[in-house]
């Protein structure tokens, strides 16, 4: 049985990933209104995951150092204050371009916290025995919800009256962290290390400890090949199997949907199989989606393969969860948890990157093709590192 506590993280975390979903489609229209130079447009969308390379492992040593419930409720609020602010700039007509990095710049440097703290949070309100079901939970709350909804809603709000956009974020960052504010405080104090010994003693663990280090690895390289896949998605869709733009939406609501359901099933087979091995499987299978991209003659499979790979991800975000939230210790968890995700959201926008690369020197299809490959060796490593040392899967 889930408690109470759990229950409030869990829709204070749907209202932060709402919003922060919703937000990063916003900027990226906005963008597009002010300049039609294409690389400012991207310099923007980039500024969704520059900080996270920036402040990625420093947020998580002071979420490691104060006390995570008034961090995770400091950011939320100071997000909604952004966020009302601008939609004042939107509402008066003073909204730049510079107003608009500055803004995406800014949400998703609070977000490198927030988020922290939410992971960190979770195995302090959740029985060891229960996390494999909470995370389950979770994910399939934020997926389904937060991130399915966020930007169709916030963008259709965007455009019948722009500054609702920002009022509704907003609105939702308060009511998050009012549901924070009634999470227990019950966090011992933790003695506070030069901050750059707190950095150093957190990725000595992971290094020390062969499946932790594993799995921040292989998040590195499978989110490097779903990079690779997202940047040359849009040639393949639309210029070799026919897409029409308004249908090319589709491919990303196929792979939410299939997410989802990964989420599920994985809190149902976590018990049978252990996550270590369910993680391993989910990589594995990844490779499938990959393949059926490189080959795909019809946009129905382009949709099955959207599938294949929403759905591998929802496994994955369960099981690997799970398994780290098992192993590392309280006091590093905020540390450790950040450098997986900085590793995972730097590693994704190079893949985009080199994907270009291929597609032009190649052709779009041997993209998909070298993402696959590279899968391959993430289940491999996986496989072999976790069973290796302390700490097992």
């Amino acid at each position: 049985m889930l408690s109470d506590p759990f229950r409030r993280l869990t829709c204070a975390a749907v209202l932060t990933r709402f919003a922060d979903t919703g937000h990063t489609a916003v900027f990226a229209l906005l963008a597009a209104r002010l300049t039609d130079d294409p690389r400012l447009v991207s310099a923007v969308a980039a500024c969704s995951f520059l900080p996270w390379v920036l402040f990625g492992l420093v947020s998580g040593a002071l979420v490691d150092r104060h006390s995570r419930r008034r961090l995770f409720l400091t950011a939320d609020l100071v997000r909604a204050v952004l966020a009302f602010a601008l939609a004042t700039l939107l509402f008066t007509g003073h909204l730049s371009l510079a107003a608009v990095f500055i803004g995406a710049f800014a949400m998703t440097a609070l977000q490198t916290v927030s988020d922290s703290c939410l992971n960190s949070l979770v195995p302090a309100l959740v029985r060891a025995d229960g996390l494999g079901r909470a995370n389950a939970r979770l994910s399939m709350a934020q997926n389904g919800i937060g991130r399915l909804a966020g930007a169709p809603a916030t963008t259709a709000l965007l455009a019948w009256k722009g500054p609702s956009a920002f009022l509704f974020t907003g609105a939702a960052f308060l009511c998050s962290a009012h549901l924070v504010r009634r999470l227990p405080d019950s966090e011992p104090e933790r003695r506070a290390e030069p901050l750059r010994r707190d950095l150093h003693a957190g990725l000595a663990w992971i290094k020390g400890t062969p499946v932790v280090a594993a799995f921040v690895t292989t998040v590195g390289m499978t989110n490097f090949a779903s990079g690779m896949s997202t940047g040359v998605l849009p040639v393949l869709a639309l210029y070799e199997l026919g897409m029409s733009p308004a249908a090319y939406g589709f491919l990303a609501a196929a792979g939410a949907a299939a997410m989802i359901e990964g989420n599920y099933l994985a809190g149902r087979l976590l018990e049978r199989m252990g996550a270590g091995t369910l993680a391993v499987l989910s990589v594995a299978v990844k490779v499938g989606g990959f393949a059926l991209y490189a080959f795909a003659a019809s946009v129905s499979a382009a949709l099955i393969a959207a599938a294949i790979l929403g759905f591998t991800a929802g496994v994955w975000n369960v099981a690997s969860m799970t398994v780290l939230m098992r192993l590392i210790p309280d006091e590093l968890r905020g540390r450790i948890l950040a450098a997986y995700k900085t590793v995972a959201t730097a590693l994704f926008p190079l893949g985009a990157l080199l994907a270009g690369w291929i597609a032009h020197a190649l052709g779009v299809r041997w993209a998909f093709a070298a993402a696959g490959v590279l899968v391959i060796a993430a289940a491999l490593h996986l496989r072999v590192r976790s069973s290796r040392g302390p700490g097992r899967a």
